[in-house]
Order: C-alpha cells, then structure tokens, then sequence
C-alpha cells in the first residue's frame, strides 16, 4: 500500500502547532527574511526556556539542600529541566511522521500477511545481533549486549527501526531537509517544500524519558532486592542484572513485555545536558551510541504504534504539546546550505576519513618545522 501524504497545508494544519508565540509569523517559509526570522525566533524560545530552567533550578535546590551535585542534577534530569528543544528535518512537507520500520511494514501490507508488527521489528532486530563480527565488536569494547544499541545501528545505517531521528542541532535538521531533493513532478503546492519540525521536550513532561526510566527502574529493584525477606539465591534477577534482558524490545522473562510496550518514549544523546548512562543492579552499562549519532548531535524517539503517525499519536495524547512545524520552500536551499555549512563528511563521518584528516594535519604541522 501507499502510505498516506498531506495534499496541501490545510490538510496538514491539524495535526500541528500554529499558535504565533510558538512558530513567530507563519509556518510557511518562501523568503529568506522569513527563514532568518524562524532562526531568530526558535533561538529565542531556547533561550526563554533555558530562563525557565534555572529558575526552576534553583526552586528546587532550597528543598533539596542536602543534597550533592550530582543528586540535585538527577532530580532535574529526571524532572526534565535539562531538556529543550528538538528537531526533525524532512525532505517532504507532504510526508507523514512514520518510523522506518512502520513505513517498511505498511508498504509491504505484512498486517495482512499475518506478520504482527512487534514480531516484524522483533525479527530485525534478531538478524542484526545474530552477526558475529559486530557482537565480538561490542564486546571486545565492553559495551553489553542490548537491543536499543542495535535499534540506533540499524536507524543510523539506513535501515528499519522503530526510532525516528531527532537532532538537538537546528543545523543538522536543516541538512537532512535540504541534503536530498525529490524528483518527481511537483502536483500540489505543498510539494516545493520541505519541513523542520520542532519538539518542546521541556514543555512535554509527560514524555518518557528512557535514560531516567531506565535509571530509575533499575534503582527500584535494587532497593526491592535489598529489603527482600528471601535469600537472593532464591530470586530470579535475570532483568536487573543483565543490560541486555531490561532493554530487550521483547523480553521472555517478563511475560513478553519489554520496549514495545512504551509507546512514545525520548531516547536522549548520551553526551546531552542531563543525559544519564543507565546502570543495571551489578554495573552493567546501557549504551546506545555510534558515530553517527555523535556527529548528527542526534537522539531517537522510540515510537512502537504500528499504523498512525507521530503527529496523529501526539495531537490525541491530550498531555502532550503538539509538534510545531515550518514549511520551508525547497527553492530556499543553496541559501541554507551555506548558511548552514554543514557536509556531508560532517553528517556521516567515517572512521578512515577521520584517522587520515588528523594524521595529515600533524604532516603538516611538521613539514612546516
């Protein structure tokens, strides 16, 4: 099947934010003067709630007097005052907000193929694990095995996941809806632009947070297990004690529920202001990570529904704030892209291509002494 696409901007308004104090004078971008303006004004709002969160900070640190630092920052973390804004860049104004393994899934009518979307992403996920180079890579580097570690692979290297991408950088978005150009025949006006999509996580508390979640999740076991009335050896402690098992999309050990269950969850970039590392009971490290993630200043959003877009699922979840969107006119793009002056080099960097660039600027160096 045909995924669905917005035929113009009414069809699409619904579904985002509009209002003038959260997207400045329009969401439709033609000039140059009104791509500066939308610069100008998101820049602006981040600083509005950068404003906001010290302020709240510092509320919060005269009832937490006792507290260390690094206590007082995971109650901020975990009360989302670290977080802002986010962005999503997309080559298509017309396009809906579906993951890459709803699109993949959808397309291929699997529904009707009686193959379930949890077990579609399921058996991704499985294929990816089973490569042996890449698990004796990660565990040649000590990072556990899990299954959000192989999601952000299989996201970040052009594959099926249930992620979409999100970036904390308005530049790195901005790449991505200009970087590529469709080359069919434009049909209706809502075909000559691209979109920005913007997401207020300081605003959207009710989002899950997966560092925090996680985090927390784990110190609740522990302090269970520690009050517990039965010897230890007694108790399975298979999910608190592996990384891999607590983060498997599904997990045989607790009923077949795992990641898909969440929803709508934020998976933050792990070197973010208040991003957290999650531990498991004995130290185990859930990471996520990769190259690309780093370079594109990227986090995820896990989003497990199978049939309805982002847009749809958030503007229905009466707690959370509905996206804001700009549409921007394709016809803007050479200005963008040097305004911008990002490459592609910047985006996907690879590891060769980094070794030799630093090897050659130390050749030099020297050559010139």
């Amino acid at each position: 099947m045909e995924l669905p696409q917005y035929t113009s901007f009414e069809d699409k308004a619904k579904f985002f934010e509009q209002n003038k104090e959260k997207v400045g004078t329009t969401w439709v971008i033609d000039t140059q003067e009104d791509f500066d303006f939308m610069l100008n004004h998101i820049a602006s709002r981040q600083e509005a709630i950068n404003n906001r969160s010290n302020e709240l900070k510092e509320v919060f640190s005269k009832f937490y007097q006792d507290a260390t630092p690094e206590q007082l920052q995971d109650i901020f973390s975990s009360k989302g005052f670290d977080n802002g804004l986010l962005f999503r860049g997309v080559s298509e104004a017309k396009y809906m907000i579906f993951s890459s393994a709803q699109r993949y899934w959808l397309e291929k009518e699997y529904n009707s193929k009686k193959l379930a979307y949890v077990d579609f992403v399921d058996g991704l996920i499985k294929q990816i694990r089973a490569n042996k180079l890449l698990h004796d890579y990660y565990a040649a580097l000590g990072i556990p095995h899990n299954d959000l570690l192989y999601m952000s692979l299989l996201q970040h290297y052009g594959e099926c996941s249930p992620l979409i991408d999100v970036s904390y950088g308005i530049k790195e978005a901005l790449y991505f809806a200009f970087s590529s150009r469709n080359n069919d025949e434009p049909i209706n006006e809502i075909d000559h632009y691209c979109s920005i999509y913007v997401f207020d996580t300081f605003a959207n508390q009710f989002w899950g947070y997966l560092d925090n979640v996680l985090q927390n999740g784990q110190e609740n076991a522990a302090k269970m297990l520690e009050d517990a009335r039965y010897p230890l050896s007694f108790i399975d402690m298979s999910n608190t004690d592996s990384a891999d098992l607590y983060t498997r999309w599904i997990n045989p050990y607790n009923n077949g529920r795992g990641l898909h269950d969440w929803g709508l969850a934020l998976v933050k970039l792990p070197t973010a202001k208040g991003a957290i590392t999650p531990t498991t009971r004995i130290g185990q490290k859930i990471c996520w990570t990769n190259l690309n993630l780093l370079a594109q200043q990227g986090g995820f959003f896990l989003y497990t529904q199978s049939q309805i877009p982002l847009e749809e699922y958030i503007f229905y979840q009466k707690e959370l704030h509905n996206i804001v969107c700009y549409n921007i006119n394709k016809d803007l793009k050479n200005y963008v892209l040097q305004k911008i002056n990002l490459t592609e080099a910047d985006i996907y960097p690879k590891m060769k291509d980094i070794v030799n660039n630093e090897i050659d600027i130390f050749k030099k160096i020297i050559d010139v002494e």
